[in-house]
């Protein structure tokens, strides 16, 4: 079907050329752009082949010359032979190409003839083009671009076609030899406000990034960069990719192949620059900077590979005498054969969102702005309102939660921690008021021992210590700290907004936070001049054990107080190193305990649930009751009632909340569906390829869809950072014990943490905000432990007290562990 003649000759003096004829039809391609972006089609480009030891330094071959072709991509196959996949031109269509595919049992010395590449879906290989390669165990994987089928899935409605004009998407196929390739159910991305896309695509340990570039819809035939963008696609496992931040890049187009760097980790990318091919690297896949020099010169869109000889690349040039007279239509003209894939219908869990702009159009997102193609549902998550048979969101969310109701630990607290706690000096209640040095409010230096002959008032009274006792027992037991319960009217009639999830009562938390730091100041007693060694670490053994129960909690706010008290756990283990608490035995000792305890739950997003059931609660509030025919309508009774969750701008809000209709249900439930579903991935996927800011660029994909969305939707950034924070807080503060348990071995620091013993541990050493190891630096004073904080930049380890905030221009943004750092006065 795929494939009519073929035929080599030799058009040039030593040089191959393959000149390849199909019958049939496949994308289009325009690229604009001052210099680097010429605008051309496969049918005026030819990819010829250059070669290298090292990867610095390439010299171009005549070896191999593919005329009428374009977007070249190469990958090892398990046998060991190299393969490059690209666009061959259609003679006599302009717009016209197929991915062709060529082996290498050689290095690239030779080569096969082209041989159309087959995926299973007849047509999804007519529509193929474009195509980005990534090795993966037993084959390779194909990511390609295609014209979208229109078919729309929505959840709970009837599927319904919308005619328009095509779209690009971004699919998927696995191949065992290169040739043959299964596509893969998911949709990628789907691209609705972007045209002409071409892929990068690299894996480094467990994280794949995907990059699209693409001219912004309606630019045609505009002839700057500016029309350009790249957006970064990122995904645990390949299945379910997120979009973060574009990548901001200055005089290079990202078009190339990435190479996953060993040395020092890291990427390296071959891409388009004004003169030619130039490298750019990154740290994490998501900040790039461009190395001096160019590769190969009046060149673009290189594929580059390492084999076992050294370094193959391919790339293209313009084909000598041939005049680029394309026109904006022709260079955008449709396709002749679309994608019509038929297991669209059960593709649930794609990022097809689209690149919607970064400020939304005025009037808001409609349900099919948001919804180009299936939903994302994650089953863990609520399910979304149906009208016609209310629910009940708070019992949704009391079920989920029901371990909690046979936890010994939660049993033991309710025996004493008061709920609510107590408010101000005067609430009559059984309950002490602690006033140690961490409860005082006026004390603000760094933990220091301190004397109770000098601060009598700091001594615990009895009635204290039978509560440090019992917060010491509860500790030490299985599961949840606490249990959730419904809100009830004072007058007992349980009233409609009672009854929101918004409403449901937390455990007595902020009793948690008094009885940690009362047990904390407690072991800096320091009768006759002596810290009790055994007294500290029992108290830091009753706060970690604590916080692990908090972090069998489902909300963010238990996960925020548990982040708390390991935080004040870690300051406190630093400071104990300062003031010689423990002995070279005990340190060891002490290293253990905070390996063993001190291992907070890092997937932060099992935390969204509550945050996304309430979302939907507020939504069915505000449309119900339902029409008689069971469909949401908008109920402008409850639209006072929901502003004192905190509507932005009040007045204006309300004005406009009013004026919603029916077809807004629909467009929250969505954007709140994806939304979490994006916001979760993205924060299992994490720093450092996943930073706070790109939360807030998925925020505004979806904030701004209806008054709803722009009332509750959590900006979330500031937890992602905190939580991160409080990860390398512990990782570092066990990085300075091992650090101290080397000095006393061997009497002296070592010269740099690779130095330390795997019995140390290894992890301990990885900064999360970089993904590398820590700044380490030896000074006559002993050694320098700090992070490089969010904009992953090394200033110097000098320490910034704004570390919960970006670094101004010129301002550090490290945080310095060791030697700890007091607060500033």
């Amino acid at each position: 079907m795929m494939s009519a003649m073929q035929s080599v000759t030799s058009d040039r003096t030593g040089a191959i050329a393959y000149a390849t004829t199909f019958l049939l039809f496949g994308c289009n391609f325009a690229y604009s752009d001052d210099k680097l972006c010429a605008r051309y089609s496969c049918l005026n480009s030819e990819i010829q082949i250059a070669r290298s030891k090292d990867g610095k330094e390439f010299v171009e071959a005549n070896d191999l010359v593919i005329p009428h072709a374009c977007f070249p991509s190469l990958a090892i196959l398990p046998n060991g032979s190299l393969i490059a996949l690209y666009d061959a031109g259609i003679e006599n269509d302009v717009a016209g190409t197929q991915i062709v595919a060529i082996t290498s049992t050689t290095n690239g010395r030779t080569w096969s003839k082209p041989q159309p590449i087959h995926i299973d879906t007849a047509t999804a290989s007519a529509s193929a083009c474009r195509p980005a390669l990534l090795r993966i165990d037993n084959g390779v994987r194909l990511f390609f671009v295609a014209v979208a089928a229109e078919d729309r899935v929505h959840r709970g409605r009837d599927q319904k076609t919308k005619e328009s004009a095509p779209q690009w998407e971004i699919r998927s196929a696995i191949s065992r030899d290169g040739i043959h390739y299964k596509l893969e159910p998911i949709r990628v991305a789907r691209l609705s406000n972007l045209e002409n896309p071409f892929l990068v695509v690299g894996k480094s340990s467990s994280k794949l990034h995907l990059y699209v570039t693409a001219f912004k819809k309606g630019t045609g035939a505009a002839t700057d960069c500016s029309t350009l963008r790249t957006d970064h696609y990122v995904s645990r496992e390949g299945e379910r990719m997120v979009r973060i931040a574009p990548l901001k890049l200055d005089d290079v187009v990202f078009d190339g192949s990435v190479e996953t760097l060993k040395e020092g980790g890291g990427f390296r990318v071959f891409a388009s620059g004004d003169k030619g091919v130039e490298i750019l690297r990154s740290s994490d896949g998501s900040r790039w900077k461009l190395d001096e020099g160019t590769v190969i010169k009046n060149a673009h869109r290189p594929a580059a590979i390492h084999t076992p000889e050294g370094y193959v690349m391919l790339f293209c040039r313009t084909m000598p005498g041939v005049e680029q007279e394309l026109t904006a239509d022709s260079g955008n003209s449709e396709v002749a054969v679309r994608g019509d894939y038929p297991d669209d219908k059960n593709d649930v869990r794609g990022a097809d969102v689209g690149a919607a702009p970064l400020v939304p159009e005025p009037g808001g997102a409609t349900a099919d702005d948001l919804l180009d193609g299936e939903e994302d549902f994650d089953p863990e998550l609520a399910p979304a309102p149906t009208y016609d048979q209310t629910v009940d969101y708070a019992q949704w969310f009391l079920v989920q939660t029901q371990d909690a109701m046979t936890s010994p630990a939660a049993d033991a607290y309710e025996a004493f921690l008061p709920n609510p706690p107590p408010q101000g000096d005067d609430a009559e209640s059984d309950w002490p008021k602690f006033n140690g040095m961490y409860n005082s409010g006026t004390y603000n230096g760094p933990p220091a021992p301190w004397d109770p002959k000098e601060h009598p008032d700091w001594e615990l009274s009895p009635a204290e210590q039978v509560v440090l006792d019992k917060y010491r027992s509860a500790s030490a037991l299985d599961g949840p700290a606490g249990r959730y319960t419904r809100r009830i009217s004072a007058d007992g009639s349980g009233a409609d907004e009672d009854s929101l999830l918004f409403n449901i009562l937390l455990p007595s938390l902020s009793s948690h936070r008094q009885l940690t730091k009362a047990i904390l100041a407690d072991a800096w007693r320091a009768e006759n001049g002596k810290v009790s060694p055994e007294r500290m670490l029992n108290a830091w053994k009753t706060v970690l054990r604590s916080s692990r129960q908090l972090d069998q909690g489902v909300t963010l706010i238990e996960d925020l107080v548990g982040i708390a008290q390991r935080n004040l756990v870690q300051r406190d283990a630093l400071w104990a190193l300062k003031n010689g608490v423990f002995n070279d035995a005990q340190i060891e000792d002490v290293f253990k305990t905070l390996r063993e305890l001190d291992k907070a739950n890092e997937d932060m997003g099992r935390l969204l649930r509550f945050e996304h059931a309430a979302q939907m609660d507020v939504i069915q509030f505000l449309f119900s009751p339902p029409t008689p025919d069971g469909k949401p309508q908008l109920n402008t009774a409850r639209v006072d009632i929901l502003k004192e969750f905190g509507a932005v701008g009040p007045d204006d809000w309300k004005r406009r909340a009013m004026q919603m209709t029916p077809a807004d249900a629909e467009t929250s439930t969505i954007a709140v569906d994806k939304y979490f579903g994006e916001l979760a991935e993205a924060m299992r996927i994490g720093y450092p390829v996943v930073r706070a800011s790109d939360l807030d660029v998925i925020e505004q994909r979806y904030v701004h869809a209806t008054p709803v969305t722009e009332m509750g939707l959590p900006a979330l950034s500031r937890y992602f950072h905190l939580h991160t924070r409080s990860i390398s807080s512990r990782r570092a503060t066990q990085l300075v014990y091992a650090l101290h348990i080397y000095k006393s071995r061997k009497g002296h620091w070592p010269k740099t943490l690779n130095e330390l013993p795997a019995e140390l541990g290894e992890t301990m050493h990885t900064d999360p905000f970089t993904g590398e190891d820590f700044g380490y630096r030896l000074t006559p004073d002993g050694p320098i432990v700090f992070s490089f904080g969010e904009n992953g930049v090394d200033d110097g380890g000098v320490h910034s007290f704004n570390w919960g905030a970006m670094a101004k221009p010129g301002e550090s943004d490290d945080n310095v562990f060791w030697p700890p750092q007091p607060p500033p006065k």
